[in-house]
């Protein structure tokens, strides 16, 4: 339906051929019944903008909804005339006709009219309301929202909206329960979240920063048709050159299509836009979804991170696709996919389609947007990167949105696990640090309590964060089984951007953090990946990242050595101990001395002679090793004795440089950059 300019008839929203419902075939009046419990209610809208309620017909033959009421306890809609719902449609009634997306489809009527009487005061309260459907004083359907206090014909809690939203059935089936029901706005895909493994897939898996963005490259230099890319965030120069290039080639001409978000958190766009000016002028297209001065759109953010390669193959990653990601500076720890197959490429396309849609007022072109706008002034010239050989399993793959289903989803994945669940985290929402029955910490405390092996690693490279994730951290490892740990940076990275999951054989891959906004309220993608070989594969990298730490030490205890086992009397003795650089420890030279250092290492003057026992403690554990020296009469050789002692403080202050350098205000500012 959608024209190669992503426009959808604005009569015919998207949502229409997302939902259960499709235009059924006319059918003649003798297969008309009497109202069935195949009528079901299966949208209500209560705002005042576009209130109303749609009706749907299950059965295999046409209704006529004459002699059936709506009521919402309050008034009363009669339908006293005929009123034909056709098997496998649906009618809208609607406060007021026109004017929105709500009321601009077909088979639309009115209060009031088309033989549909209005009695008492029928109006749909924001702040809850029943809504029931009747044949004389049969229940056929009822629907309950927010605090209505309930209803004949629905049972257990209210379905939950908030302002703007409105309820759509997800389904045929009817348990009279807020599980048939999704809260949705105008312009949401509504999808509900279908289990693993949905498409047949190969998945080449991919990391940041050890791949500079090279798998990108390459899957974009090999399009032939089409590049559709929604993004967050789009600001590599390299890489925009490679799109300039494929729209301008006289032979294997590519269209190029962008979506960006117009209002990144607290982001200089400015490099941005002059970029996709560049590209525009190249013969481009690119739109921003609520640039500067809009209002009310359909999501907070938009922050994917993908791109759909020729219909067949989709690029999804954790990561912006900034210079710093793709190869020009410092990346950040990120996973990323190449996912060939048509049946998920063309599911992903669908949503581009959605999203890159002017239907819904809130994307405006380039043009329109920055009218006097001038292109990038520096060199646009496409580096081919270096090489970077990536593996090919086949897999099954599963898409995962938000807001649609990733909230769903993201429970599903972490309470079904039986023997594994790493997950590496950029954030932590302010209403998921304390453990709860239904966040993202409690699942995770439900599958640890079934002794799957959790671990959990979240970001502490930026100052703001870094505190308050330190904090939930700890109390996590207190009142929970769930092994957590923050790290502020590691091998060649500062930030921890991912949003990674290893649940047994499968990878949850994509741009989903762990907020209430990113969950239900921005657009965002990911993919749950089925295969051994690709979580085996992401495995490795979040071992790399765990590393050692306060768990592998209670775990797999201290080592403690020494640079000898006799020394003289006055030589210094360097001690080292493997366990977390970012752990206090205290050491006791058997002696009577003791001190406390930051890092894993200390240096020592030898006592008198005799037999020591030296010992390590993780301060704050009851983790100790013990290792035994001796000192021997004589002098030591001064440059001999002091040399070590060098080595040592060497050691000692490389630790302490390494933690100053992770938590230094430099590695904030390149994470506020790129922090969503």
């Amino acid at each position: 339906m959608r024209t190669r300019s992503g426009r959808l008839p604005r009569q015919i929203p998207l949502l229409a051929a997302v939902l259960i419902f499709f235009i059924a075939p006319i059918q003649s009046a003798a297969a008309v019944t009497e109202p069935t419990a195949g009528l079901l209610i299966i949208e209500v809208s209560p705002y005042s903008a576009y209130e109303g309620v749609s009706i749907g017909n299950f059965s295999s033959e046409a209704v006529n909804l004459c002699g059936c009421t709506l009521t919402d306890g309050e008034g009363t809609l009669v339908f006293n005339e005929s009123l034909i719902v056709p098997s496998g449609g649906r009618i809208t009634i609607v406060k007021a006709s026109g004017g929105n997306w709500f009321s601009a489809r077909n088979d639309v009527h009115s209060y009031g009219a088309d033989g549909i009487a209005k009695k008492g005061s029928f109006a749909l309260a924001d702040n809850g309301d029943e809504v029931s459907l009747l044949r004389g004083s049969v229940v056929l359907d009822a629907v309950c929202y927010n605090v209505s206090p309930g209803t004949a014909g629905w049972s257990g809690d209210s379905a939950r909206l908030r302002s703007g939203q409105y309820l759509v059935r997800t389904g045929n089936t009817d348990t009279d329960s807020a599980t048939d029901w999704i809260a949705i706005k105008p312009g949401w895909t509504g999808l509900t979240y279908s289990g693993p493994d949905a498409f047949p897939a190969t998945v080449s898996p991919f990391s940041f920063p050890e791949s500079g963005g090279a798998p990108i490259y390459a899957a974009l230099s090999a399009a032939t048709a089409t590049v559709d890319i929604s993004i967050y965030l789009l600001t590599c120069p390299s890489l925009v050159a490679l799109l300039c290039q494929l729209e301008q080639q006289s032979i294997g001409h590519v269209d190029v299509r962008v979506l960006l978000e117009g209002m990144p958190l607290g982001v200089d766009i400015s490099t941005e836009l002059a970029l996709m000016k560049a590209l525009t002028d190249a013969g481009g297209e690119v739109r921003l979804i609520d640039p500067a001065g809009s209002s009310g759109g359909r999501y907070t953010y938009l922050h994917n991170k993908y791109a759909v390669v020729d219909g067949n193959t989709v690029v999804i990653t954790s990561e912006n696709w900034t210079a710093g990601n793709l190869g020009y500076g410092t990346g950040n720890r990120g996973w990323g996919a190449i996912i060939a197959g048509a049946d998920y490429a063309t599911y992903m396309a669908s949503i581009f389609a959605n999203d890159f849609s002017d239907a819904y007022g809130d994307t405006k072109s380039l043009a329109e947007a920055y009218p006097e706008l001038r292109a990038y002034a520096g060199d646009l010239i496409y580096r081919t990167p270096s090489d970077h050989a990536v593996p090919t399993y086949a897999a099954k793959v599963t898409p995962i949105l938000s807001p649609d289903d990733s909230y769903t989803a993201l429970k599903t994945v972490l309470i079904d696990a039986e023997k594994r669940l790493y997950v590496e985290q950029l954030d932590l929402g302010s209403s998921f640090r304390t453990p709860g029955s239904d966040t993202p910490l409690g699942w995770l405390q439900a599958a640890a309590a079934k002794d799957v092996d959790v671990r959990f690693i979240l970001d502490a490279s930026v100052s703001s964060s870094a505190e308050d994730h330190q904090t939930a951290v700890n109390l996590i490892n207190a009142a929970t089984e769930i092994k957590a740990i923050t790290i502020a940076g590691g091998d060649g990275f500062n930030t921890v951007h991912n949003k990674g999951i290893i649940a047994d054989g499968r990878v949850w891959l994509g741009s989903v953090n762990w907020t209430a906004t990113s969950l239900q309220d921005n657009r965002e993608s990911a993919v749950l990946i089925s295969s051994v070989e690709v979580a085996t594969f992401f495995t490795a990298l979040f071992l790399k990242d765990w590393g050692i730490n306060i768990h592998t030490v209670k775990e797999d205890g201290l080592r403690l050595t020494a640079s000898g086992s006799s020394f003289r009397t006055g030589e210094t003795v360097i001690l080292r101990v493997v366990g977390p650089t970012d752990q206090q420890y205290s050491w006791c030279f058997g002696d009577g001395r003791i001190r406390e250092t930051k890092v894993p290492a200390v240096a020592f003057r030898t006592p008198d002679p005799g037999t020591y026992t030296a010992t390590v403690t993780a301060v704050g554990t009851d983790c100790t090793e013990t290792i035994t020296y001796t000192v021997i009469a004589g002098d030591s050789n001064l440059w001999s004795s002091y040399m070590p002692y060098v080595a040592a403080a060497a050691v000692i202050g490389l630790g302490a440089l390494v933690t100053v350098l992770r938590k230094s205000p430099r590695s904030a500012i390149v994470y506020n950059r790129e922090r969503r």
